[in-house]
């Protein structure tokens, strides 16, 4: 009779254990569910709906640390932009003088707005914004960068056909970047020939944002002894081309 009390005692707490564990758990079951805190590997993990299976082991606490670990994954993938030239200012450097026309100097920005009727506004140039705005966006997500390359021609021509011959300009500035990377607009004596004036090829990444508003941020360099003839209260108009090129 004891033997019998014992055995039928035994299969009570089996099958007690059993509805305790959605009756998924068996003896064999048990024999995996040895301590272990994790995290898994690709043949001791978690079953993939972490239901407790005879095939599967579960991670238990650790009996020092009385934690147990498990690893899953996060995952994203990122659709990539592109390169764009995004707004290019105009440059109004207001009246300047004949003396500076005919015996040389300099004339520094006044604006950036040009109404006036002329060769280039709204003739062979229709960009220019009046705010002074040169915007870069690379969105791309390589690290090959660009550079903004910039040139003044045809030379400083009226309606009338007139020409000023010589003209360079001066650019600088600096760059508000949406990634804080300092980026420097250093042009110097820009004219016919084009010219590298920014290095976006290792911090160009994002928004960069330069403002040429400002009588600092452009100059115009007249030649002496050159221009001797000019037309009075004429506008004088060149095109500014501005080539963004991706780094190779």
């Amino acid at each position: 009779m004891f033997k019998k009390a014992s055995l039928l005692k035994g299969l009570v707490t089996l099958g007690t254990l059993a509805l305790a564990f959605g009756g998924t758990v068996s003896a064999s079951a048990a024999d995996t569910t040895t301590a272990n805190p994790g995290p898994g590997t690709s043949s001791s993990n978690l079953s993939g709906n972490t239901s407790v299976s005879g095939a599967k082991t579960i991670f238990t606490p650790d009996e020092k640390s009385n934690t147990a670990t498990g690893k899953s994954t996060a995952e994203f993938k990122v659709n990539g932009g592109v390169l764009n030239l995004v707004a290019v200012p105009d440059l109004n450097f207001g009246e300047i003088s004949g003396n500076t026309i005919i015996n040389g100097g300099t004339q520094k920005l006044v604006s950036n707005k040009v109404t006036d009727p002329g060769t280039s506004k709204n003739k062979t140039a229709f960009d220019g914004n009046s705010t002074g705005d040169l915007i870069i966006s690379d969105l791309r997500g390589t690290t090959g960068g660009w550079t903004l390359n910039a040139a003044m021609n045809p030379e400083f021509t009226t309606d009338g056909g007139t020409a000023i011959a010589g003209v360079t300009i001066d650019l600088k500035g600096s760059a508000n970047s949406s990634l804080n990377k300092a980026l420097t607009l250093a042009g110097t004596k820009i004219s016919e020939t084009a010219q590298a004036i920014v290095d976006g090829k290792s911090n160009g990444a994002g928004d960069t944002d330069f403002k040429l508003s400002t009588a600092d941020n452009a100059t115009l360099t007249f030649p002496a002894n050159t221009n001797s003839a000019f037309t009075s209260k004429a506008p004088y108009q060149s095109d500014i081309t501005w080539t963004l090129v991706a780094a190779q």
